[in-house]
Formats: structure tokens, C-alpha cells, sequence
């Protein structure tokens, strides 16, 4: 994979992305749904960079898509067995996790209900890793800011829906951020047509 160590979109965006991504999972993680979830910053962290590269990299998009499934799998998994028992192994930890995820999809499958807060965890872990991933492939590869925010944005109501406390703040935070990535994906792809059909602009902008 090869990235350019000066980006046209310009370092600020994938800035503003992370910290985007970062008031999505702060409310989660101060709803106190369960222990664990600090593990969360981590993700969207992770999930930001993953997409980068993978945006910025040579790779179709259907093959860069699976190194990121491949990549988000191992990333949780790993962050998730750093919630398991501390004397534990790291092959009795992956073992251990895939019991519990056998467990509750067999109780899924058939009927019944699951109190293991781990597996909601890694079920937060996820959408997260998606929703990030998301967010900058689609300001890196597809150049599309507008959609790369829609995921992310819809996190972030699910949890003020569902939060045991007002978390309003939270909605205002992440639709600041937003704001800025639309604005400066926007700005800079002008930038780069302008300069594509050899207008000139003020430096200020």
C-alpha cells in the first residue's frame, strides 16, 4: 500500500475525522451502558487509519473492503480480549471469546436471550469500526464528504435514543466536527480543480 506524505485533502481532514469519530464514541461510553467500553476510542482510532490507508492505497475497492473486514476483526478481537481475565492467555483469550460469541449465536438462532455484556461490546465495536472505516474511505477514495458522514451520524442518534441520560452535547460536538470535514473536504476539492483548470485564488482561502 502507498500513501502520499502530502495529501491534496490535507492532513487537517483525517484530523477532523478522528476527532468526529471520537465524539461518537465518548457518548456511547458515558451512557455507562456496561464496562468495556473504553475500548471504543481505540476502535474509531484504528478504524480511521485502517480506512486511510486503504483509501490511499492502490487496492480495488472490493479488495481494500476485505483487508478491512480482515483488519477490524483482529483489531476487536484483540481489544476485546484485553477485557477477558488478565491470567489468561492470549489462545485461551481467543478461544474465550469465541465460545461466548458460539454462545450467543446460539441462543440467537434459537429463540433465547443473552445477558453476556461482552458480546454487546464487540457488537458496539463493530458498527463503530464500520462506521469509521466508512467515514474516510469515502473522504479518501470516493471524495465524498456528505456520505461519509450519514453512518456516523446515524450512531449517534441511536445512542441519544437509547442513553439513560441527556447527552445532548454529545449531538453538538459530533455535528461541529462534521461541519468542519464537509467544509474542508468541499474547500479543498475547489482547490484542486481550481488549480486543475489553472485559476488563481488567494492564499487566504
Amino acid at each position: 500500500m502507498r500513501s502520499e506524505s502530502r495529501l491534496w485533502e490535507g492532513w487537517s481532514v483525517l484530523f477532523l475525522i478522528i476527532c468526529m469519530l471520537l465524539s461518537i464514541a465518548w457518548p456511547i461510553n458515558s451512557a455507562k451502558w456496561t464496562e468495556g467500553l473504553d475500548i471504543l476510542y481505540l476502535v474509531v482510532i484504528g478504524s480511521a487509519l485502517a480506512g486511510f490507508f486503504l483509501a490511499k492505497s492502490q487496492f480495488p475497492g472490493a479488495i481494500a473492503h476485505l483487508f478491512s473486514l480482515v483488519y477490524g476483526t483482529a483489531w476487536v478481537a484483540f481489544l476485546g480480549g484485553t477485557l477477558l481475565a488478565p491470567q489468561f492467555t492470549w489462545r485461551e483469550r481467543l478461544i474465550e471469546l469465541g465460545n461466548r460469541i458460539n454462545a450467543w449465536l446460539w441462543k440467537a438462532l434459537h429463540g433465547g436471550t443473552s445477558s453476556d455484556n461482552l458480546i454487546f461490546v464487540l457488537f458496539l465495536a463493530a458498527i463503530l469500526w464500520l462506521a469509521g472505516y466508512v467515514s474516510t474511505w469515502y473522504n479518501f477514495r470516493e471524495h465524498k464528504a456528505w456520505q461519509s458522514i450519514v453512518p456516523s451520524g446515524s450512531v449517534v442518534l441511536w445512542n441519544l435514543y437509547y442513553a439513560p441520560e441527556q447527552l445532548e452535547f454529545s449531538l453538538v460536538a459530533y455535528l461541529f466536527f462534521a461541519l468542519l470535514v464537509v467544509i474542508n473536504s468541499n474547500l479543498l476539492q475547489r482547490k484542486q480543480e481550481w488549480r486543475a483548470a489553472k485559476v488563481k485564488y488567494g492564499s487566504d482561502i
